[in-house]
C-alpha cells in the first residue's frame, strides 16, 4: 500500500501549482513546514484533507486560495480557531467538518456568513444529533397529538352511525312487523298483543255489549 502524503510529497506541488485544481490529501502526514505549500495552489478548487494531520496552524495557509469550493477536513484536529482562517474563503461552497473540534456556533457562522456554503458537522455531532431529536420530537407529538383528535373523532363517528343502524334496525322490525299484519291477517298475535277483532265477534247493530 503507498504511505501516505508527507512533506516530501508536499515539497513537490509548487512545481505544477498552476495546473493543480483538485488535490487529495487524504490521510496525510505532513507537519506544518509541509502545509505550508499549500498557500502556493493559488488555483485549487477541491481540497480532501480528511484524515491528515492538518491543524489549526495548517488551516492558515489556505486563507489565500480564493478558488477553493470544497474543503474536507473530517477526522482531523482542527477547532474554532483554524476555521476562522477559512471566512475569507468566498467561492467555499461545501466543508466537510465530521467528527473535529468545532463547534456547532462556529460551524453555523460560517453559513451565516457565506449563504451559498454548505457545512457539514456529520449527523452524530452532539449539538446537530440534539437539534434533530429535539425537531423530531415535536413533529412526534404534534403527530400524536392529531392522531389522537382523530382517533376520538372516529370514536364519535362510530358511536353515531351504531346509533343510526340501531334506530334502523328497530324502525325495519317495525315495518316488516306492519306488513306481515297485512299480509297474515288470521296470524296469531305475538305475545302482549291484542288480537284483531274479527267481524263475527263484533256486536250486531243496536246490540249492546255484554
Amino acid at each position: 500500500a503507498e504511505s501516505p502524503p508527507g512533506d516530501a510529497a508536499l515539497a513537490t506541488l509548487p512545481d505544477a501549482a498552476d495546473q493543480i485544481v483538485w488535490l487529495n490529501l487524504k490521510g496525510a502526514q505532513a507537519s506544518p513546514a509541509g502545509y505550508a505549500e499549500l498557500a502556493k495552489l493559488k488555483n485549487l478548487s477541491q481540497l480532501h484533507l480528511e484524515l491528515s494531520t492538518v491543524n489549526d496552524a495548517a488551516l492558515a495557509n489556505l486563507a489565500g486560495l480564493n478558488r477553493l469550493t470544497y474543503l474536507n477536513l473530517y477526522g482531523t484536529d482542527v477547532t474554532d480557531a483554524g476555521l476562522a482562517h477559512l471566512k475569507g474563503l468566498d467561492r467555499l461552497r461545501k466543508l466537510y467538518l465530521w467528527q473535529t473540534q468545532v463547534s456547532y456556533d462556529a460551524a453555523m457562522g460560517m453559513s451565516e456568513a457565506n449563504k451559498k456554503l454548505e457545512v457539514s458537522l456529520g449527523w452524530d455531532h452532539p449539538e446537530v444529533a440534539r437539534r434533530r431529536l429535539t425537531k423530531q420530537i415535536e413533529q412526534m407529538t404534534a403527530q400524536e397529538a392529531e392522531s389522537a383528535k382523530e382517533l376520538e373523532s372516529a370514536k364519535q363517528q362510530f358511536e353515531a352511525a351504531k346509533k343510526r343502524q340501531e334506530d334502523a334496525a328497530n324502525r325495519l322490525k317495525e315495518l316488516q312487523d306492519e306488513l306481515n299484519k297485512i299480509n297474515n291477517p288470521d296470524a296469531p298475535a305475538e305475545e302482549g298483543e291484542a288480537p284483531a277483532e274479527s267481524p263475527a265477534d263484533a256486536p250486531a247493530e243496536g246490540e249492546d255489549k255484554a
